[in-house]
């Protein structure tokens, strides 16, 4: 039978399928509970929250409060270290000749030292979710004035090592004038990528945001660390560490603190910015807890389902294959879940066990209500919507699993689903999930012949992409297990192979692809 536009399934699902009474979705909360009750007493007694406008994030106790008011503590303090730095900077270039001239070498001070210490540490704290001026911008006005201050310092930077370049008695082959060099060629490239970021919306109209922010930021800190070490290098040199020992010092001692503070910021905010909640958008508009969750499923075994005219074929690949291992179970990915459909698994077992629970309650709970199977889809998009509940409530992480369901209603006969931990789900004539996925989904695409393909076929078919695609040298039985879903006498008929019959399998797969090497290496008849 064919199936209906999606607009008019979704009708026909609602009127047709939805039962009209809330204890299948009041058993469903009970144990996939997606908010946290609090007591009425602990609400009481919590002490009172304080509200981060910038971040959006809510303290609820005494103690994240406190933590808020060290962080803006300690960025306040690094601002009257810089304060500190670039007035001593300055003060020492104006007043260190008697005669009250500025040569080259003092506005090399002033220039380098006020674009590294005021301009380029200023850009980065600007993005700093405490910091003390700028948390009250929108996060594209940070942008904005990061890139500018960025702008003006490599100036400032570039500029100040020329004027330090064309002194006559500079002398370059030292560690400081190493490090000036070094901090030089950096400041270039990081001037380039800063003009790239600040029209970073144009582009991403060209290429992929994510290289180029990764490109800035490496520049940026190479070029800030070390113009900074050049900096305490400067400190240290006797024309400056001469006249004032005590104050050279005390500055170095600044300028390390607010490097290590500057290096380090950075990388805990790429860290933990977007990854550390379900919850959380990234700029791109990706969730990346979804997208872990999914990469956790790349790396785990194979498995595959082919919609055949006679029937369905679940085929998955067998990890577990230690001989001391208790052969407890028939089957490790494939589970049944009612008399009418059959699931296969690839991710963590721990979570295909709840899942694959959560769904025969689900059947047993329409069998007793309707008297009759719960029709396929129904049962998969009830599974989906409590997946998609764990990607949007906090406290929660999505399940490490995609689902390859099988299953037969009287409404659309053999049906073929996937779902991934996202919450979505399609119908396939064939398709795989799991390790080396994209490669197999590759070989059925070329192999699949869409209403013609027998279960027989299925099956060898399934052994040969098996065969293709898993990391191992042979294909053995005990790798593989296989499962097949047919209609007999208005019966469904579900069955898992025995090794006997995957050997068989096997041995026709190899027969036939020595074969066809063979006939390779036969010369062609002219």
């Amino acid at each position: 039978m064919d199936r209906p536009s999606t607009s008019q399934q979704s009708v026909e699902k609602l009127e047709v399928y939805r039962p009209s009474t809330s204890h299948e979705s009041v058993g469903k909360v009970e144990m996939f509970e997606v908010r946290e009750h609090v007591p009425y007493q602990a609400e009481v007694t919590r002490a009172p929250g304080a509200y981060d406008a910038e971040s959006g994030d809510v303290y609820t106790n005494s103690w994240d409060s406190a933590w808020l008011a060290i962080c803006q503590f300690i960025n306040l303090l690094h601002h009257m270290q810089i304060a500190i730095v670039v007035f001593c900077l300055w003060h020492f270039a104006l007043t260190v000749e008697p005669n009250g001239t500025i040569t080259n070498l003092q506005l090399h001070i002033i220039f380098a030292g006020t674009g590294y210490q005021l301009f380029l540490v200023e850009a980065v704290l600007t993005l700093h979710r405490h910091n003390s001026w700028s948390f009250q911008l929108s996060q594209d006005g940070k942008r904005i004035v990061h890139g500018c201050l960025q702008l003006i310092g490599s100036v400032m930077v570039i500029a100040g090592s020329f004027l330090a370049l064309s002194e006559a008695e500079m002398v370059i082959n030292t560690p400081h004038g190493y490090c000036g060099v070094i901090a030089l060629a950096f400041s270039l490239a990081s001037f380039i990528s800063g003009i790239i970021a600040l029209f970073s919306s144009k582009v991403r109209l060209m290429i992929k945001s994510g290289p180029i922010k990764i490109l800035h930021v490496a520049l940026g800190l190479i070029s800030l660390s070390m113009g900074l070490i050049t900096m305490a290098i400067g400190f240290n040199m006797p024309y400056f560490s001469g006249e004032n020992p005590g104050l050279s010092t005390a500055l170095i001692v600044f300028v390390v603190l607010i490097l290590f503070y500057i290096v380090i910021q950075p990388i805990i905010n790429l860290a933990r910015r977007y990854d550390t909640r379900t919850t959380i958008f990234s700029p791109e508009g990706r969730l990346y807890q979804v997208e872990y969750a999914m990469e956790a499923i790349s790396h785990a075994g194979t498995s595959l389902g082919i919609l055949a005219t006679d029937g369905i074929l679940l085929a998955a690949e067998r990890r577990n294959t230690n001989k001391l291992l208790d052969e407890v179970f028939s089957s490790e990915k494939i589970y049944k879940l009612n008399d009418d459909m059959v699931c296969s698994v690839a991710g963590i077992t721990s979570d295909a066990n709840v899942l694959t629970n959560e769904l025969r309650l689900i059947a047993q709970r329409y069998l007793l209500q309707y008297g009759e199977s719960i029709p396929c889809e129904q049962l998969v998009s009830w599974l989906c919507d409590v997946k998609q509940a764990y990607t949007q409530y906090g406290g929660k992480r999505p399940f490490g699993v995609s689902i390859l369901y099988m299953g037969w209603d009287k409404h659309y006969g053999y049906q073929l689903y996937q779902s991934d931990p996202s919450g979505n789900y399609g119908g396939w004539k064939a398709t795989c999930i799991g390790n080396n996925s994209a490669a197999a989904v590759s070989s059925l695409k070329q192999e699949y012949k869409e209403k013609e393909t027998t279960l027989a076929e299925a099956q060898a078919l399934a052994v040969k992409v098996l065969s293709k695609t898993l990391d191992m040298t042979k294909l053995t039985p005990e790798k593989v297990e296989m499962a097949t879903l047919t209609r007999k006498d208005n019966k469904t008929i579900i069955r898992v192979l025995t090794n006997a019959e995957v050997e068989v399998l096997i041995a026709n797969f190899e027969k036939s692809e020595a074969e066809a090497e063979a006939a390779k290496k036969q010369p062609s008849k002219s």
